[in-house]
């Protein structure tokens, strides 16, 4: 028992977990003490609470509260709160704060490697909640998604100033983490080699498209001076693109068949054979005039060069360039 202003109250403790969080606690006239009740009404029902000093610092105990409320009255904690006030206290738990984060949305970047903000907000929320206690209240757990999808966009800021990831427009690139001078230059120098091997690959592909584009309109052109010469000839004398030919000696046995729809064939070879594509005759032809071979003649220049776009016209120049200069070593002296 405790004596208040010369009056005996009897005090009830309350912990944390037992009641919501709140500034303001109103107490009721308890039904039980008529005397208190009519000092209550003269006073206009002014609320009365007691509650022990409370410091952030203060350790937890078992109940996982630092301070406890209590009532003079009889009446339960919960029913004299009042919604319009919510006490904010520390949280202890470290799972919540902006070092836990940038750890976890590290992981996630760099095991994905390409991601967006909402994918990884939307699953460390999932794994947050499926690690501990689903709150009740609909606008704790609104204030928890929000806190948690506020710490993602904040953690991911940290990781672009520091170049351990990209960020372009809604997408997220994994770079990786900060590494020493000599290690960067090595993955540097990797990176260049690299690149300069897609480089090269990329240069033989355009290579060979401008070939056949140039061997294609060749034939073209070819094939229109004839028919204007010599009109065009039947049906059963030309060979439609695209086709293949497959070669071999004059000696060996070959044995042919032929699906009903025509849409594969087998063969049959006793000795070796080769199988040459169009683009592989028309070469042969010289429709190409050299290009494959980096050796194109000047006086076919003009002629190649209209057979491509004006995008891709310097690249004949370089390869007449190349061509007509001498070796490095064949170099006159100065």
């Amino acid at each position: 028992m405790d004596q208040t202003r010369g009056h005996s109250a009897q005090l009830r403790f309350f912990s944390s977990a037992q009641r919501p969080y709140s500034s303001n606690i109103y107490s009721t006239p308890p039904p039980n003490y008529p005397y208190q009740h009519q000092r209550l009404q003269q006073q206009q029902h002014v609320g009365i609470s007691l509650k022990r000093p409370r410091h952030y610092d203060d350790d937890v105990g078992e109940s996982g509260a630092s301070e406890d409320y209590v009532n003079v009255d009889h009446t339960p904690v919960a029913q004299t709160l009042t919604p319009h006030f919510y006490l904010r206290q520390r949280s202890t738990d470290k799972t919540r704060g902006l070092r836990h984060f940038a750890h976890k949305v590290c992981e996630k970047v760099k095991n994905k490697g390409q991601t967006n903000y909402n994918e990884v907000a939307d699953e460390l929320v999932t794994e947050y909640f499926d690690n501990s206690v689903m709150p009740q209240d609909p606008e704790k757990y609104q204030y928890d998604v929000r806190n948690i999808r506020r710490r993602v966009y904040d953690a991911l800021n940290v990781l672009m100033a520091m170049n351990i990831i990209e960020k372009e427009k809604k997408e997220i690139r994994w770079v990786g983490l900060p590494t020493s001078s000599l290690a960067e230059c090595r993955r540097l120098e990797e990176e260049l080699a690299q690149r300069k091997e897609r480089i090269r690959q990329k240069t033989e592909q355009l290579q060979e498209l401008i070939v056949q584009l140039v061997a294609y309109k060749s034939l073209v052109q070819r094939n229109r001076e004839r028919e204007r010469i010599n009109g065009r000839p039947p049906n059963s004398a030309i060979l439609y693109l695209p086709y293949i030919i497959v070669s071999t000696e004059r000696k060996t046995m070959v044995e042919c068949a032929i699906a009903p729809d025509k849409s594969e064939y087998w063969f049959n070879f006793d000795r070796p054979f080769e199988i040459h594509d169009d683009i592989e005759v028309l070469k042969r032809l010289g429709l190409a005039y050299g290009i494959e071979r980096d050796e194109v003649p000047a006086e076919h220049v003009p002629h190649i060069k209209a057979c491509l776009p004006p995008a891709l016209r310097d690249y004949v120049d370089q390869i007449v360039e190349v061509w007509n200069s001498p070796p490095p070593f064949f170099s006159p002296f100065p």
